[in-house]
């Protein structure tokens, strides 16, 4: 579903209240729906504790505390990725094809408008690959009406370089004798003005200028007659010498170091998997879908007193054997999932690996680690040695939650030290291989309200936003669980919202790109009710005690019937004469929301967790993995100081050193 009907869809104008986030009574801020408006959020967690057979409906983050945030309309939202696109466009004609207006790539010294008789230096200061036809009087940076002929004194750019004159004599209009190169600025070469390549300012490197690039101008587009290479014999300043056909170098400020990455890097797809999904769920290593997963977070390491990272399960992780291994071989090796998982990242060098360490259970033992100097350096050690010890590529910190201000300082400074060793180990032994830093962000006010979200994300490779468990047994009435957007005219069905959220991360200075968007592959049920968004009385228990909760690969029940609801933009299925419901993501709300990621520049999306997928066409993880493109980067086979044989060894296969 394309997200322009979704929006129009939205576009409701009377000012609604909606709940407060966490609160159980509403709030009368003034809201105004069209896509990015300011809606509530709830955090998810990632409960293991649920896993284990515990009824305990604290397996999830309950919204009990308020947290209010009042916002006006931003109809205007639709620019987190382009934030810088106001300095660009204000005064552009309206017919400057407003298809791409908002890929940022506008005039950043300031020159806002070009007068017909002045001296032209680069606008942008920068070169770049062209965009097509970018002819006359429709620069690439969506400045119109610009007459090709009345440019004179010589000094008109030629092949990107500022202050190149015309292959004319001075007073020549733009397409007199001459020409620049072998092709003019107004012919349909592609020797463009300006076009910076993952620029400041640019469209994450995916994106064209914002003047059209395809449709001429009103200038002439014949070429000039003379010779493309050989200067003109103007009376201007020191003559061009490059090529139409080649980028100048530029005279300006160079390219800048923008985060974008082009679009043929595709997608982040991350799958958390359990190192307790091999027991009840009886999911094995075989199942997990290596091709069409980007990085898989195993869940979880658990904490020590004294900050010391370690094994929450030695058997499950490194000891079980799986068909194939032969744990009698000399030498101290690794078996268990750690060797399965290192075997996939073999036979698939685009998979990452990353060891998420604390969930709901263990979070609680974060606070008096971080803040003792000590036990904290002994967590940052102890988890990159265990990482290197297991041939994994990263951390995935699951704190949940740093949700005071002093918390979240702590929080701080733990990532610091985390990013330094992880770069301090690469630099000793892995030749500067990049490991990843990333963060599980909740996706409620009242968890991520404290968050200094700038101080940390200079840590973060990317944050894994807890986009679910917006409802549950800890509500009084049922609820969308994981729903893109609040719903007006049903307020108690979604108290919580992903659109909230990120508008709240984006604003704190997250860049769009560096989130993925949580789907869960489970629902959340809600027992003797006549639906969503009414009251309830108990929640189902699934066969393994789990309250609340069933698998997505389970959903929906025989004689339930799927509903969606188009404004919410969330699945749920109810059964009239059992009354009761669940709300979980299918593949029509897991296409919405990869719509959604990507309408709204997202950098992938995430899985709690693998085990409850379905197979074939009904898996959202490949189905989301084939909508948007993998990204391809590639893991690391080099852990030359493992304790273990076979992982030094790189189970027996052939690799180079990590070069």
């Amino acid at each position: 579903m394309k997200f322009s009907i979704l929006l129009s869809a939205l576009a409701v104008t009377p000012a609604l209240a909606v709940p407060t986030a966490g609160s159980r009574s509403p709030s009368s801020y003034s809201y105004s729906y069209s896509y990015g408006s300011r809606n509530n959020s709830h955090s998810d967690s990632h409960s293991d504790s649920s896993h284990y057979g515990s009824s305990s409906s604290s397996s999830s983050s309950s919204s009990s505390s308020s947290s209010s945030s009042s916002s006006s309309n931003d109809n205007n939202s639709n620019n987190d990725n382009n934030s810088n696109n106001d300095n660009n466009c204000d005064n552009d004609d309206d017919n400057s094809n407003n298809n791409i207006k908002n890929s940022n790539n506008g005039l950043n010294n300031g020159q806002s408008k070009y007068p017909t008789d002045t001296y032209i230096v680069n606008p942008a200061g920068k070169s770049g690959t062209g965009y097509g036809s970018n002819p006359g009087s429709q620069y690439s940076n969506g400045y119109r009406n610009k007459p090709t002929n009345n440019y004179g004194k010589g000094y008109v750019p030629s092949g990107g370089y500022g202050n190149r004159p015309s292959s004319g004599n001075g007073n020549n209009p733009w397409n007199g004798p001459g020409s620049l190169g072998s092709k003019p600025w107004n012919g349909p070469g592609n020797n463009p003005w300006s076009n910076p390549d993952k620029g400041s300012g640019g469209f994450n490197g995916k994106g064209l200028g914002d003047g059209s690039g395809s449709t001429p101008g009103s200038g002439s587009s014949t070429p000039g007659s003379g010779s493309g290479s050989t200067p003109g014999s103007g009376s201007s300043s020191t003559p061009g010498s490059g090529s139409g056909r080649t980028p100048g170098s530029g005279s300006g400020n160079g390219f800048g170091k923008g985060f974008g990455d082009p679009a043929s890097q595709g997608h982040r797809n991350v799958l958390y998997v359990t190192n307790w999904g091999i027991y009840g769920a009886k999911y094995q290593p075989d199942q997990i879908p290596a091709d069409k997963v980007t990085h898989i977070n195993y869940a979880f390491a658990n904490i020590q007193d004294d900050g010391t990272v370690f094994s929450a399960d030695p058997w499950a992780d490194t000891q079980k054997g799986f068909p194939g291994d032969n744990t009698t071989e000399p030498g101290n090796n690794a078996y268990g999932l750690v060797k399965q998982i290192y075997q996939k990242k073999v036979e698939n060098r685009g998979l990452k690996v990353l060891l998420s360490i604390g969930g709901w259970t263990w979070s609680p033992k974060f606070p008096p680690i971080v803040a003792d100097d000590k036990k904290r350096a002994q967590f940052v050690a102890s988890a990159v040695k265990l990482i290197t010890d297991w041939g994994m590529d990263g951390i995935d910190v699951d704190w949940e939650y740093p949700n005071t201000p002093a918390l979240n300082k702590q929080c701080v400074i733990l990532l610091q030290e985390l990013r330094q060793a992880l770069d301090e180990y690469s630099a000793k032994h892995a030749n500067g291989y990049h490991f990843l830093l990333t963060f599980a962000a909740p996706a409620g006010p009242q968890n991520y309200g404290a968050f200094d979200f700038a101080a940390m994300d200079k840590s973060l490779d990317y944050w894994s936003l807890m986009a679910y468990d917006f409802a549950g047994s800890w509500d009084n009435t049922t609820g969308h669980a994981s729903n893109v957007f609040p719903n007006p005219f049903n307020p108690t069905s979604t108290k919580f919202s992903i659109s909230k959220a990120l508008d709240d991360y984006i604003k704190g200075g997250v860049a769009p790109r560096k989130f993925n968007l949580g789907i869960p592959l489970y629902g959340r049920g809600f027992n003797n009710t006549d639906g969503v968004g009414k009251p309830y009385h108990g929640v189902p228990v699934d066969s393994l005690g789990n309250q609340g909760t069933l698998t997505y690969k389970y959903l929906p029940l025989p004689g339930a019937k799927v509903e969606f609801d188009p404004i919410a933009q969330g699945t749920y299925s109810y059964d009239s004469k059992t009354r009761q419901l669940y709300s979980f993501d299918d593949i029509k709300s897991a296409g919405v929301k990869t719509d959604y990621l990507q309408f709204r520049g997202l950098g992938g999306a995430m899985y709690w967790e693998a085990s409850g997928d379905k197979t074939g066409d009904q898996s959202i993880v490949s189905y989301v993995a084939k909508k948007i493109g993998l990204e391809k980067s590639q893991n690391l086979l080099w852990y030359p100081v493992s304790v273990y044989d076979n992982i030094r060894g790189n189970l027996g296969q052939a690799v180079a050193k990590q070069s």
